[in-house]
């Protein structure tokens, strides 16, 4: 924690992933599955709040999890990857992120985005 408050507009400890898919996807069920996943794992529904100048951590209830869904044509993905890797703001946010990329040519980009500090 001690590192991210120190630099928190840094992405050092962002452990991004991207995962190309082929063809037909249920993105219901991939949504599904993520939800499932926050919700079973307090780690990835939690925030980190300072009380009194001490760092605490606040376990949610995992409702404010989304997957954040983009289009993109196959050229223009890796400016979609570059924004999607950002600073997590951990007192507001999961330290986990997902995105999906929906490419007009055909298939899609899983993007997964997490913290280190969530990682141990």
């Amino acid at each position: 924690y001690f590192l991210y408050a120190y630099d928190k507009a840094s992405t050092t400890y962002n452990m991004p992933g991207f995962y190309r898919i082929e063809g037909m996807l249920n993105i219901e069920k991939l949504d599904f599955v993520f939800k499932s996943l926050v919700a079973r794992h307090e780690s990835l529904r939690t925030v980190f709040k300072l009380e009194d100048g001490v760092p605490v951590q606040e376990i949610t209830d995992g409702n404010a999890f989304e997957i954040a869904h983009y289009r993109s044509n196959e050229e223009e993905v890796p400016n979609v990857q570059a924004t999607f890797v950002r600073p997590f703001d951990l007192s507001e946010e999961y330290g986990l992120r997902v995105g999906l990329v929906g490419i007009e040519e055909g298939g899609y980009v899983l993007m997964i985005d997490m913290h280190h500090i969530i990682s141990d």
